[in-house]
């Protein structure tokens, strides 16, 4: 199989993002561009380039489109994964911090949740591992207020446990 982080899936990803013109498309294609650059050990510069890049386009879309919707907390979000992934802790904090506030303006719980469990991520990512069993337990019980937790919060929840490998 190909690799998610190989180079024809980027290649994919940055022709998507250049062929999508204004739109969600072409964000949705620079986020994942710049999370499969990070993946494969990308330099900071290069995957925050396709991120600036990305928010750029974010800038100039309505406040809502496309189909799963796409928003500005969206980009946060995901965005801020691929931060954490290269090593670019202070920009992922301050959009996590954004995309916090977003969701709950827009009473999107779900992606508050996604939220809250890639903060868990960015603090252990630093080291800070009271912070990121923190925020992983308030990811479970939000997701909890809703029903049983989702496999995608069960599986990152115990990626961050392995990742903290009994150092918190």
């Amino acid at each position: 199989g190909v690799s998610p982080d190989g180079d024809v899936p980027i290649g994919m990803l940055a022709a998507a993002r250049q062929l999508g013109g204004r739109r969600h498309v072409s964000v949705r294609a620079a986020v994942s561009e710049a999370t499969a650059r990070a993946g494969r050990g990308e330099p900071v510069d290069t995957v925050m380039g396709v991120l600036l890049d990305a928010e750029r386009m974010q800038q100039r879309l309505p406040a809502v489109v496309g189909h799963p919707p796409w928003t500005l907390a969206h980009f946060h979000a995901f965005g801020a994964v691929a931060a954490i992934r290269c090593g670019a802790l202070a920009t992922a904090a301050e959009w996590l911090s954004l995309a916090e506030q977003e969701c709950a303006d827009a009473g999107m719980p779900g992606l508050g949740t996604a939220v809250t469990l890639y903060q868990a991520r960015g603090y252990a990512a630093g080291g800070r591992w009271d912070a990121a069993r923190d925020a992983a337990a308030r990811a479970v019980a939000g997701s909890r207020e809703r029903g049983t937790p989702p496999a995608w919060l069960t599986g990152g929840v115990g990626g961050v446990v392995r990742q903290a490998g009994g150092r918190g």
